[in-house]
């Protein structure tokens, strides 16, 4: 009994015991699991990309050289190539290392939008992320005018120099900042230099065209020039018309025989138009004309020509009435307006034009002067031209340097023991040296210079001068004096180019590498630098005239005497050279009719091909040009003595076209051909233009 009382009482405890924490639980939780699919989804990001275009600085002759006071404009396009929208800023990093601090100083920035918004104007090297507002793209494209200009009071260095530096571009998304986010960074490198002359980088023209849809905005740096008519449904005129001018000196009483403008046309109109040219009767700018500001020109038209519809072809007016006025003082030399003679057509007519800011140098812009100088009264000899810059094929050093020297008087002139300076020392001229009457001699430091390099008349007079040099240290490339003095040293004639004002203030320009430096009429002497040119094509110990005639044919890189082949080698910086010469074209059979006819001309431009052939090896390169200047000829007798020659290209006639260098192959030497732009007599037709109206303006 006691042992089942016992075993009751063992169960109730246990139940008692497990009772209380079963009785103390309040919730009791349940977990579950599970997976669900959603299909159809897509993320996207999108990419934020930009690139850069542009940076050739203009006018090209600046960038090489830009002198105080001097500008040079660029165009650089933000281009967007992903697909966000973006804002971007612009700063400069200067390369201390290989530019001049003082020249980089000394230039200032200015950067415009598309619309002329201006977006900075400071210092070069002040132009940073922090002057820069951020721009947001438009349109997937910006277009940023840079113009750069050396101060006015900057000293050039002898030797020039250079600033060489980069814009950096930056573009990140919009409501962020740079770094982060999606961002983008573009450079592009540029170097401007200075020649180390105040009046080199010489341009004998300045051009630009206007836009009358977009009169308020300058074209003065764009690489071409347009003419065109054209006004659509809405009756708004959309008009454009080029301005040029050529700046040149021509003694009081120079005769003027003919004048021709010439324009490489790239782009012809689809049907033909008449383009008339106008003489400007007002002052204007290359940087600063626009469609709103143009100048008056004159009432009567100078000459009208028709287009065509071909292209790549040269376009010639005849301005001879315009530049005899020019250098008769009875007209301002303000240079000229070309337009499209019937504006507002309902169809776009549209031409357009190499400017002298074309990559095809050899397709900018010229003027052709025929003309018969007055008599020269010049009583003492006279430094007639200089070539101080030797160029390729031309001379393997400075000591091919040369000097001309000019007789002008009626006698013979002993010259024995006169000396020739320049700013370091003098050379003293051998005994026994006599230059005739109207006669020319050639001084140099070596022999080679006529025996290799030069073709002389067998009459020029040839003067070795002691030691290796011109002078003691020869004849400087960014500036020098050159003093010619008699036996008891008296200075007879001299001359200054450069930097060096001693002689003539102000000097004569720099020629630049493989040009030369000649008075504009042998002997002609005002002790002016406007007695000055800067020759294209040096011609040594000769006069490149026929009877007195002779033509000049002003271009972008100086001034080319017609028959001689002209030196481009822009590069004054001794880097990256542009050599060429021209190739012989020939028009029609009479060219060759000519040359085969006249034997003694025939004998000399084989003597003349031999000597080339020599030059060729010191090195001319040798393929063939595709294009060439064109110029005009004379019609007279021709002077064997000076039988190279380039014949023109014929007006309206098309002209293959290479943007590539163009080099030349050795080839015969052709004689001047007739030229229809120069009749018998030299007859002129002036196109209806009214001499007796010069004093007219009309607003256009």
């Amino acid at each position: 009994m006691s042992k089942k009382i016992i075993k009751i009482l063992a169960t109730i405890l246990i139940f008692s015991f497990n009772l209380s924490p079963i009785l103390n639980i309040s919730k009791t939780f349940a977990y579950y699991s599970d997976t669900e699919t959603s299909l159809g989804n897509t993320f996207q990001t999108g990419t934020l990309d930009f690139h850069l275009e542009g940076g050739d600085w203009s006018p090209e002759e600046n960038a090489v050289n830009l002198q105080p006071g001097g500008s040079v404009s660029t165009t650089i396009s933000v281009i967007k190539d992903g697909s966000l929208d973006f804002v971007y800023s612009a700063s400069t990093s200067i390369d201390t290392e290989n530019s001049d601090p003082q020249f980089c100083n000394a230039l200032s920035l200015k950067v415009e939008s598309e619309t002329s918004t201006l977006l900075y104007n400071g210092p070069l090297n002040s132009f940073s992320f922090s002057s820069f507002s951020p721009v947001l793209i438009s349109n997937g494209k910006d277009d940023l005018t840079f113009t750069l200009t050396l101060s006015s009071s900057y000293s050039p260095p002898e030797d020039g120099a250079s600033c060489v530096f980069t814009f950096i571009f930056r573009g990140w998304q919009k409501n962020l900042s740079f770094g982060q986010g999606f961002y983008d960074e573009e450079e592009i490198e540029n170097e401007i230099q200075n020649g180390g002359s105040t009046t080199s980088g010489y341009s004998p023209i300045a051009d630009a065209y206007v836009d009358q849809s977009q009169d308020n905005k300058n074209f003065g740096s764009s690489k071409e020039l347009i003419v065109q008519s054209f006004k659509d449904k809405s009756n708004k005129e959309t008009n454009n018309r080029t301005f040029i001018k050529f700046d040149f000196k021509f003694p009081s009483g120079t005769n003027i025989l003919s004048s021709n403008l010439k324009l490489y046309m790239k782009s012809a109109p689809s049907a033909s138009r008449n383009y008339e040219i106008r003489r400007v009767t007002g002052t204007w700018t290359e940087n600063g004309i626009k469609w709103n500001n143009q100048p008056t020109v004159a009432t009567s038209v100078t000459d009208s020509i028709p287009s065509g519809t071909t292209k790549n072809v040269w376009l010639s007016w005849d301005v001879t009435s315009d530049v005899q006025s020019f250098v008769s003082g009875s007209s301002t030399n303000y240079g000229w307006m070309i337009k499209d003679s019937n504006e507002n057509s309902s169809t776009a007519y549209e031409a357009k034009f190499h400017s002298r800011e074309s990559n095809s140098i050899e397709l900018r812009p010229i003027l052709e002067v025929q003309f018969s100088a007055p008599e020269v009264t010049t009583d003492h000899l006279v430094i007639n031209e200089v070539y101080y810059h030797v160029g390729t094929g031309k001379g393997d050093n400075p000591g091919n340097e040369w000097i001309e020297i000019y007789n002008p008087t009626n006698s013979d002139v002993d010259i024995s023991g006169w000396q020739i300076c320049e700013k370091d020392g003098c050379d003293m001229i051998p005994s026994g040296t006599k230059i005739p009457s109207k006669g020319f001699a050639i001084a140099s430091g070596k022999s080679s210079t006529w025996e290799k390099y030069w073709v002389l008349p067998t009459s020029t007079v040839t003067i070795d001068l002691p030691g290796e040099l011109i002078g003691k240290n020869g004849l400087s490339d960014g500036g020098d004096r050159v003093i010619l003095q008699n036996a008891s040293g008296t200075v007879v004639d001299a001359m200054s180019y450069g930097n060096d004002d001693s002689q003539l203030n102000p000097p004569v320009p720099l020629s630049g590498k493989g040009k030369s430096l000649a008075r504009i009429i042998k002997g002609y002497d005002t002790d002016s630098a406007t007695d000055w040119i800067i020759n294209a094509t040096p011609n040594p110990g000769t006069n490149p005239s026929v009877d007195g005639v002779e033509t000049l044919i002003f271009t972008s890189y100086g001034v080319a005497v017609a028959g001689y082949e002209p030196v481009i080698e822009e590069n004054d910086s001794g880097e990256e050279e542009i050599f060429e010469e021209e190739p012989v074209i020939e028009e029609n059979s009479a060219t060759t009719t000519e040359a085969t006819t006249t034997e003694a001309t025939t004998t000399e431009a084989t003597t003349t091909a031999e000597h080339n052939s020599e030059a060729t090896t010191s090195g001319i390169i040798d393929e063939i040009s595709t294009t060439t200047i064109p110029t005009t000829t004379i019609e007279t007798q021709i002077d064997t003595q000076n039988a190279s020659t380039t014949p023109g290209i014929a007006e309206n006639q098309p002209v293959e076209n290479t943007d590539e260098t163009p080099v030349i192959k050795e080839q015969p030497v052709t004689v001047p051909q007739e030229n229809d732009s120069l009749g018998q007599g030299l007859s002129i037709d002036n196109s209806g233009s009214d001499l007796n109206n010069n004093s007219s303006e009309q607003q256009l």
